[in-house]
């Protein structure tokens, strides 16, 4: 076996490398004209933990996984990790997104047992015995287990609506400077190397040189200052952190949010933010001041009033940028092409790779280019040497102008076009309504050229498409519903009369949303789908009694009234054991409540005024649109 082994062994190997053979004895060598050193790439980014420099990692995670299983899973591969490391490097967990579904998680089971233990006490009291308080309580586990075997077979077991409970977790971000925020990705972990290393930051999204994402982990809530005896709201913190950073660096601009939903927000718009509002045109001396005269009448508009939400620009401001124009003139005077210019201009500036070198079983890059020093001396940079005809060299400052300009950095772009973008984050405001009035205020206002346009976009696109869905569900269930009444009491026009329950429970519904100041979400159009049956099971166990006293000879007057009062206790009870349970979800304040919050209390409202007015309202009706001598058809 015959090997040949030319590769450099170190920095002396590669100065000593000749470049060319002169008049001298000696030729001329690589260290003769440049500085061989071990060196680093670019500098593209940086991460620091409390002031100390670090390097972030982070486990992304396969599209349809499940967060919580492999957040564990990359949790217990870290010791062994660990081990391997070489000493005076600690790894340290900064974000779990388990840790956040087990909150979550948490929160959910707190309120069932609660919600159920009220159930007990509420059937315990009304029945007035226990062990028919027990046989009736059974119905809470087997429902709990039907619901787990339909989630089960439905795929969707073990998952969690993260992106909505993750406003909650004890974690926040912020974006400094005019940044774009980076949220933590779905993957589930970020750990940091704490010891001092640099090296090239690699990202798959490019952040503007103003721009820069800080993490704050919160505190226990217990241990967070009061006044008056009561927690401050994160509200109360975010302005206090906002107040801080502006004292010692002003003219930052802050953007509050979480990890998960910024994630989401950038996955669905290309924004961290709960909307954006994008102005879409070609150049940016137009999009930039449309932009700002949009945000004046937003910040206008009840919800991101100052004090209330927040209207920031997606990128504020323009970077320096030196611009190297060559002279069309001059490369025709010495027939050169742009490339040659652009060629000096990459290898000297950004360097070129002109090798690999092997050290301790690791590939490095062999580079060329002009020192940190002589990168910053535009003197030096005018001349640098461009090759003529093979033969002679022209100085780059007579081929090229230098000249330091303000441009924008980074050029963000939709469908095509550029676009200078908004990011909005609501406060006390529901988005649709505030979607709807920022279009017409925007389209009223702002005049835009031919060619130029707004678009909203964010989270409410998907309020939109589920309130869509919905539009088909609702009345498809509200049929069933019908149907099934139908086939209980066999009268269409009886059907009619138990049906009048769901809008007098919608009605209380909508009034508690209202009275919390709790805006409309999806939750809360699921609590409305629930509210309907337990509305419809009110007034057909009435109409039912109602119909059993008819048939046994009674008039329709005392068929009413004797059916409303022997139906009373039963009606209470299903009202009573259906709010109740709903109670300890709807004061929940644990990781994730938020999204409970809105269906328990549609819920609630809805089964209170729903119980009240089916039993004064429907006995009336049946009285009043049933004939004396109907023919009644009972089960």
């Amino acid at each position: 076996m015959i090997r040949s082994v030319t590769r450099f062994e170190g920095v002396a190997d590669i100065g000593a490398l000749p470049i060319r053979f002169g008049a001298g004895v000696e030729p001329i060598r690589i260290r003769d004209v440049a500085d061989v050193i071990i060196g680093s790439a670019v500098r593209t980014g940086a991460a620091t933990e409390n002031g100390h420099e670090t390097v972030l990692g982070t486990a992304m995670m396969l599209a349809g996984q499940n967060s919580r299983i492999v957040a564990r899973r990359v949790g217990d591969s870290l010791p062994r990790i660990q081990a391997q490391l070489p000493p005076g490097i600690e790894l340290r967990v900064q974000y779990d997104r388990s840790e956040l579904v087990d909150r979550t998680v948490a929160t959910v089971r707190k309120n069932l047992v609660e919600g159920a233990l009220l159930v007990v006490v509420v059937l315990l009291l009304l029945l007035g015995n226990w062990r028919a308080a027990l046989i009736v309580a059974l119905a809470i586990p087997l429902s709990f287990l039907a619901a787990l075997i339909g989630m089960w077979r439905g795929g969707c077991l073990g998952q969690s609506d993260e992106s909505g409970s993750d406003r909650f977790r004890p974690a926040d971000q912020w974006r400094g400077g005019d940044g774009r925020e980076r949220g933590a990705t779905p993957g589930g972990r970020e750990a940091a190397l704490g010891r001092r290393l640099t090296g090239q930051g690699r990202s798959d999204e490019v952040l503007a040189a103003s721009q820069t994402d800080l993490y704050l982990s919160y505190k226990p809530r217990s241990e967070w200052r009061r006044t008056h005896g009561v927690p401050w709201t994160k509200e109360q913190l975010a302005a206090e952190i906002d107040a801080v950073i502006q004292t010692g660096q002003p003219g930052q601009t802050l953007v509050f949010a979480q990890p998960i939903e910024m994630r989401f927000n950038e996955l669905l718009e290309g924004v961290p933010a709960d909307i954006s509002v994008k102005v879409i045109g070609t150049d940016y001396d137009v999009l930039e001041p449309t932009a700002a005269k949009i945000r004046e009448i937003l910040q206008q508009i009840p919800g991101t009033h100052e004090g209330e939400g927040e209207v920031e620009f997606e990128t504020q401001g323009r970077s320096p940028v030196l611009m190297i124009q060559a002279r069309k003139e001059a490369l025709q005077k010495y027939n050169l092409t742009a490339e040659a210019v652009n060629q000096v201009v990459r290898v000297a500036l950004g360097g070129q790779v002109v090798g690999s070198i092997y050290r301790e079983n690791r590939k490095s890059d062999l580079v060329v280019r002009l020192s940190e020093k002589l990168r910053g001396d535009l003197d030096a940079m005018r001349e640098l040497p461009v090759r003529v005809d093979g033969h002679s060299m022209l100085p780059l400052g007579r081929l090229a102008d230098f000249e330091q300009v303000s441009a924008v950095e980074p050029i963000a772009r939709e469908e095509g076009h550029r676009r200078a973008a908004l990011l909005v984050n609501l406060g006390g405001r529901d988005m649709e309504s505030w979607v709807r009035e920022a279009q017409a205020r925007v389209t009223a206002e702002v005049p835009l050229p031919e060619g130029y346009r707004v678009e909203f976009g964010g989270q409410f696109e998907n309020l939109r498409e589920a309130q869509q869905r919905l539009m088909f569900v609702v009345p498809g269930a509200g049929v069933l519903i019908l149907l099934l009444v139908y086939l209980a009491l066999g009268s269409f026009r009886q059907a009619i009369l138990v049906y009048t329950g769901i809008p007098l429970a919608v009605t209380g519904g909508v009034l508690a949303l209202w009275l919390r100041g709790k805006p409309f979400r999806i939750t809360a159009a699921v609590g409305f789908i629930a509210l309907s049956g337990v509305a419809v099971l009110n007034g057909l166990v009435l109409v039912t009694q109602f119909n059993e006293l008819r048939a046994e000879g009674r008039s329709l007057k005392l068929a009413v009234i004797v059916g409303a009062l022997m139906r009373l206790r039963p009606v209470l009870m299903t009202a009573l054991v259906a709010s109740l349970g709903f109670v300890p979800m709807a004061i929940a304040t644990g990781a994730g409540a938020e999204v409970q919050r809105p269906l328990a209390t549609v819920v609630i409202g809805g089964i209170v005024s729903s119980t009240l007015l089916t039993l004064l309202v429907l006995p009336s009706l049946y009285a009043a649109f049933e004939r004396e001598d109907a023919d009644l058809v009972t089960g």
